[in-house]
């Protein structure tokens, strides 16, 4: 059994480690880590660990650790020679297009109210040339009208606009290019109009058929449930519908999951080892009179038509495969190992798809029931003082947070600093609310009428569980941003669990393991706040430009309202920045701009526009609620360290700090640029809009420009190109960070 447990771990090892960039000699560098670590394995574990497998075992672990990482490299989806993603290139990043092809998922709604769905294409059509017979699946976007009616299955055809999908635009940022790629698509069709074909017009196997129509019966009944939890609860019924189906299988606004993100809550809006050993134990509780073997049947049954419901993702597959072991050991009347069955599932999924190493629901889901099973055990012993029931309420949630908030912090950089606290206190309102949505689900079954009726006694735990949850999300620092920790820093700190954990003295000394855990991500992340100096550039319409020096941050303009969602909020979360100091916007505020959802989001202690135009009137309250006054800036401001110099109405600005300058220009405003003096020899120009003026180039001598788009207009380049000056392409290159040791690119380093 020991030997078994080294040789499962050996794969994952091996699937981890495919997360090693570059190569040496031609080699992956995490092939060669996992030859050094087997050759060390075999030549100091036998001898340092004496009762432990043979030579052998860690020999045979290492060549399955390496298999595992080929495997991983084998699985990765790449497009076929039909691929439609082949007609977009890196030149040509869009196309305008005609599709025909097979709606492959359930449409669902986008955060921008248009609808999403994925497509199997059968065949497409460019400009004016004939059409052609193409495979591939599209990440589809249409309009509400188009979208309002599609259902799985249909076959259409979609007329739009092809695109290649953008990587990060920030160092580990949301990557929408990998995003796809792991789910085996490779391009993106923004549609603009959606036919309905009438009948079939393209032949299905079998097998495909079968699969689909599957599908279809499952959303006709996960749509009964839904629809009869809605049409009494409303919204709430959105939300008790995700609290059971998990919200990959619910429309829920995004605004509702935001909240419940920002509280530390997500976890109960995802189908996984909660909802599973809820719906486990309501089964096992109604067929207590049933034998054993026919409680499994029961249970096994229904257990396998929850997973269809909730769409088969990774964490309630998890869940699943254990609850059938505990199920199994049951009827067996055997203990079942509870650590095996984690690291058994853990396996048996990875076979399935290597992919979800890396999907992060998989690894907070795996990691938060490593939690449950080695630490709440030990933590309700310390808090033997407590009632059993309140002890139990406290632990879970501590443990779970204590195994998953790395992997939070290297993926967000946030703490939800009153998650324990949410999570406590609101679980009887979330059981409440997810048992009601269970048994109410399964009487709409039969009866939506009588389902409908009784949901709506769940209208008043649903409706304190929204308010409280708001009510945490108000609170002063709810989300404090850390910063983004390293991969290193990740690490050592589960090094330091496993050793907690596994090792007796370290058990009795926790406390200093705990301390040395927060020294290892509080004190990197001051050191870099205290002494930083950095000005960021992000690719946005208009210069987006943030300055951080010794521990104080600036904002000249926000971009629009998806560039503030996207790029500008996950930036200064990675960067540990809570509040910003100065918030300045060079052009009046639009309704339309990305101050609103900016304001929403972080506190700001001086708003300054440079003009004296009237704000929208979504802003004035915000800034009321933070209690500051917008400003008008004169044409020479003192921010802090910095100087900022504003002429023709905002059109430009000189920032400079520590005797660095930075020229930000809206080139589109070119008879303004002619009628004001500019600066010469600036460090870095940055411009916005159309430059076709080299003359203006001629006049300004940039060490360094950053353009906006992919390519910069011809008379331009032939200027860089004739002068060996150097510059970057925002939209090309991502986000541009500047230090005064060098330079760096969201997407590439470049010196």
């Amino acid at each position: 059994m020991r030997n078994s447990v080294v040789l499962c771990l050996a794969y994952l090892v091996g699937l981890l480690l495919s997360g090693i960039a570059g190569s040496w000699l031609g080699v992956p560098r995490g092939a060669i880590a996992i030859l050094v670590l087997s050759l060390a394995a075999v030549a100091l574990l036998p001898r340092w660990w004496r009762t432990g497998p043979r030579v052998q075992v860690w020999a045979c672990a290492g060549l399955i650790a390496l298999l595992g990482f080929g495997y991983f490299y084998w699985r990765i989806p790449t497009p076929q020679t039909a691929d439609i993603s082949h007609w977009v290139t890196a030149d040509h990043p869009q196309q305008a297009v005609q599709v025909w092809g097979r709606i492959a998922d359930e449409p669902r709604m986008t955060r921008s109210q248009s609808v999403r769905f994925w497509l199997q294409v059968l065949e497409a059509q460019r400009n004016d040339q004939p059409s052609l017979e193409q495979t591939g699946k599209l990440y589809v976007t249409v309009p509400l009208l188009q979208g309002t009616g599609l259902t799985l299955g249909q076959e259409v055809a979609i007329a739009g606009n092809l695109y290649q999908p953008q990587p990060a635009q920030i160092q580990g940022g949301f990557d929408f290019q990998a995003y796809l790629a792991r789910q085996g698509s490779f391009a993106g069709l923004r549609g603009s109009t959606v036919e309905v074909l009438p009948q079939r017009h393209y032949p299905i196997s079998a097998l495909q058929f079968g699969f689909t129509y599957g599908q279809q019966t499952l959303q006709t009944v996960r749509q009964r449930m839904i629809r009869a939890q809605v049409e009494r609860l409303g919204r709430g019924g959105l939300l008790v519908s995700s609290m059971v189906l998990g919200r990959r299988a619910v429309d829920l606004p995004y605004d509702l999951y935001e909240q419940f993100a920002q509280a530390g809550m997500a976890h109960t809006l995802a189908a996984s080892g909660f909802h599973v050993s809820l719906l486990l134990g309501l089964v096992l509780t109604l067929s207590q009179g049933f034998a054993p073997r026919r409680q499994l049947a029961i249970a096994a049954t229904i257990l396998t038509l929850y997973v269809g419901l909730t769409g088969f993702h990774a964490s309630v597959l998890r869940a699943s495969f254990m609850g059938l072991a505990a199920l199994l050991g049951m009827v067996h009347q055997r203990q079942v190992n509870s650590l095996r069955s984690i690291l058994t599932a853990a396996t048996l999924l990875l076979l399935i798809n290597p992919m979800w190493i890396w999907d992060l629901g998989f690894q907070l889901s795996f990691l938060a029931t490593l939690g449950l099973v080695v630490t709440v055990k030990p933590m309700t012993k310390r808090l033997d003082w407590l009632p059993p029931n309140p002890a139990n309420a406290i632990a879970i949630p501590i443990s779970a947070l204590i195994w998953t908030i790395p992997v939070q912090l290297y993926s967000f950089g946030v703490m939800p600093l009153y998650s324990i606290a949410a999570n406590i206190l609101l679980t009887p309102l979330v059981w409440a609310a997810s048992l009601g949505g269970m048994i109410t689900g399964a009487i709409a079954l039969v009866s939506p009428a009588v389902g409908g009726y009784i949901v709506g006694l769940l209208s008043w735990p649903v409706e304190a569980l929204i308010h409280s949850v708001a009510a945490f999300n108000r609170l002063p620092g709810h989300n404090y941003a850390i910063g983004q920790v390293s991969v290193w820093q990740v690490v050592g700190i589960y090094s330091l669990f496993i050793l907690v954990w596994a090792i007796a003295p370290w058990r009795k000394s926790w406390w200093i393991a705990g301390l040395v855990a927060i020294a290892l991500v509080i004190a990197p992340a001051t050191y870099a706040r205290t002494t930083q100096f950095q000005i960021t550039l992000l690719p946005s319409r208009e210069p987006v430009v943030v300055w951080q020096y010794r521990g104080q941050t600036g904002l000249i303009n926000s971009g629009s309202d998806s560039d503030v969602q996207y790029s500008l909020l996950p930036f200064l979360r990675q960067q540990g920045v809570n509040h910003l100091d100065w918030a300045i916007a060079l052009q009046p505020p639009s309704p339309q701009s990305g101050w609103y959802r900016l304001l929403q989001a972080m506190p700001v202690r001086s708003f300054s526009q440079a003009t004296d135009a009237d704000l929208p009137s979504l802003i004035t309250p915000l800034l009321s609620q933070q209690q500051i006054t917008a400003q008008t800036l004169s044409s020479i401001a003192q921010l802090g360290v910095a100087d900022l110099h504003i002429q023709a109405n905002g059109a430009i600005a000189t920032l400079t700090l520590e005797g660095h300058t930075w020229l930000l220009l809206n080139a589109s405003d070119d008879p303004q640029l002619s009628a004001v003096s500019l600066p010469s020899q600036v460090e870095v120009l940055a411009w916005s809009g159309s430059l076709s003026s080299p003359e203006l180039l001629e006049q300004i001598q940039p060490q360094l420009a950053i353009a906006p788009g992919n390519a910069l207009e011809p008379p331009v380049a032939d200027w860089f190109e004739q002068g060996d000056r150097s510059y970057v392409l925002s939209g090309r290159d991502g986000a541009i960070q500047w230090t005064p040791t060098g330079l760096q690119a969201g997407r590439s380093p470049q010196e």
